[in-house]
């Protein structure tokens, strides 16, 4: 008996719905597995190396991870919007340049800077020999290696996440404000504390919010101004003891400070909402500053842009040429090219993967053009996006729980079976540090692709669904389509993140394949700066072209982007 044509069109609707659902569960299990597992490993804990880190510095390391984390939040959140506000809404000689300036640092890794500082203001550096030269051998100089000093190359390395959301924020939401308030007489003070941080106050928070989980997942700067962290407490667990459960067990405690961080931070928002109706699409002319006051901002920025861009990238301009002329490890040799071949490999392998991720996973969404996804859909999505909320230490302690789990069950198999032979290949592959960083960046791919898709008009999609066009066949033809733009910035964006990774690839990367972040880290911890100058400036290089436009893209009028 022939099946009515509305019953195999509700057959069709109902297979496509189930083969939906099926896939959003397998996204979200791939994804999340990696801390699930870090934290499932609480159940069993390592009694013996929990005890000596009792007994010993686990109690300094969260002192110091907070403290730290919180010092250099509020910092950053300081600077960048204070540079922010002072070049949304003031004209001053080099105002332009340096609002593009001031990003520099973003393409700067942290762990970079730090080697840099180091060196510098080292006892051997140059810096304390013209300082002993000056006021003579027993002159006192401050300590370097310092929870302080580390925090100020913190601060200057990522203000700029401050610094771009409060620069965008200020152009879009607040400008229509400030200007209302300055015809009704306000003061520049008053309206800065009145109604632009009011107004900008989400976007202070979330640029805070990345600035906090960036330090909790740093090891580069702890390490090279000898700060005991959980981050570092993690490696040392890790390498020196060679204790890996225990150390995902302690990078554990990290995902318990960011649950924390995001608890707090709703906690402080209650229920208030800061949104405006007053929109412009032209932002509020500026002041002009003269004389001190221009003056001030004027070495504002420059203090600012020396200390965080200009000395570091000068400094390794200087030990790259030096490197070079002696020909030492880290030169322009084989081993570079081969050192810049597996991190543009890794980094295009993550970025495809993530933009294949992170676009099925906007899709899955918005199946329906005329309907909402449904609220658990939303929020069992969002779940396989929560890698980029845990530090990487965490993700790779996760991602290596998993594989080694996946390499027993192979293993088992291959014994069963004498023809069948399966290495242990997994754990310690290239794979495996492909599928750390898709589950580190997939939430930046996802995020950027997601905008796209809101921008795009849905009577498009139901335009041609009304044509008879299937709901695959409309997503290759139209809607992916659309959304090329949103995807090529979203794999640009993944791609100088990976390349920039450091805590993952240092702990998963097979034996023979270190990358340039690998690579500087090594040489760094034998003090070694120049040989990892050229490194990093390739590094730097890399991702400076990609800062600048997503910068431009960020604080663009609205009709332009």
């Amino acid at each position: 008996m022939p099946v009515p044509f509305r019953s195999r069109a509700s057959l069709a609707a109902r297979a496509q719905a189930l083969g939906s659902a099926s896939s959003s569960v397998a996204l979200v299990v791939v994804l999340a597995a990696p801390v699930a597992a870090v934290l499932w490993s609480l159940r069993s804990p390592d009694r013996e190396v929990w005890s000596l880190l009792a007994r010993t510095t686990l109690a300094r390391m969260v002192l110091t991870t907070v403290g730290l984390a919180a010092g250099v939040a509020i910092g950053a959140t300081v600077l960048g919007a204070g540079l922010a506000w002072l070049c949304a809404t003031t004209r001053f000689p080099g105002s332009r340049a340096f609002r593009r300036l001031l990003v520099v640092p973003l393409a700067l890794p942290s762990y970079v800077s730090a080697f840099v500082w180091t060196g510098l203001l080292q006892y051997s550096g140059p810096v304390q020999g013209m300082w002993r030269a000056w006021f003579g051998e027993k002159a006192w100089f401050p300590p370097v290696r310092t929870p302080v000093g580390a925090g100020l190359v913190l601060i200057l390395s990522l203000y700029p996440y401050v610094y771009i959301a409060s620069l965008s924020a200020l152009q879009e939401q607040a400008s229509a404000l400030c200007a209302a308030a300055s015809t009704l007489g306000l003061r520049s003070r008053a309206i800065f504390w009145r109604v632009a941080l009011p107004a900008i106050r989400p976007a202070l928070a979330a640029g805070a919010g990345l600035v906090a989980m960036e330090t909790l997942t740093d090891v580069g700067v702890a390490r090279a101004f000898s700060v005991s962290t959980l981050g570092d407490g993690v490696l040392r667990v890790w390498f020196g003891l060679d204790r890996r459960d225990a150390a995902a067990e302690l990078a554990s405690m990290l995902v318990g400070l960011v649950v924390l961080l995001v608890l707090v931070e709703r906690l402080t928002r209650g229920r208030r909402r800061f949104t405006s109706r007053l929109t412009s699409p032209f932002p509020a002319e500026p002041v002009d500053l003269r004389g001190r006051k221009a003056a001030g901002a004027v070495t504002l920025c420059a203090s600012t842009f020396l200390l965080a861009a200009g000395v570091p990238l000068g400094t390794l301009a200087v030990w790259a040429v030096d490197a070079n002329r002696r020909g030492g490890e880290g030169a322009l040799d084989r081993t570079y090219v081969r050192l810049l071949q597996t991190s543009l490999e890794l980094a295009a392998w993550t970025s495809v993967a993530c933009v294949a991720v992170g676009t099925a996973l906007v899709l899955l969404a918005r199946r329906d053009p005329w309907r909402r996804p449904a609220g658990w859909t939303v929020r069992a999505l969002s779940l396989a996006s929560m890698g980029y909320a845990v530090p990487g230490l965490v993700v790779a302690a996760g991602v290596l729980t998993v594989l080694t789990w996946l390499d027993g069950r192979l293993d088992s198999i291959a014994q069963w079976n004498d023809r069948l032979y399966v290495p242990f290949l997994l754990a310690g592959s290239t794979a495996g540090v492909v599928y750390a960083l898709v589950v580190r960046f997939v939430a930046v791919a996802r995020e950027n692709i997601d905008a796209g898709a809101h921008r795009v008009d849905p009577r498009v999609e139901q335009v041609a669904a009304t044509l008879g066009v299937g709901g695959r066949r409309r997503r290759w033809r139209v809607t992916l389509p659309l959304l090329r733009p949103s995807i090529l910035i979203a794999g640009l964006l993944v791609t100088i993140d990976a390349l920039k990774e450091l805590p993952a690839t240092l702990l998963l990367r097979p034996p023979g394949r270190d990358t340039l972040a690998v690579f500087v880290w090594n040489m760094t911890n034998e003090s070694r700066w120049d040989e990892a100058a050229t490194p990093a400036l390739t590094i730097v290089i890399l991702g400076l072209p990609l800062v600048l436009f997503v910068l431009g893209r960020a604080t663009a009028p609205v009709g332009r982007r």
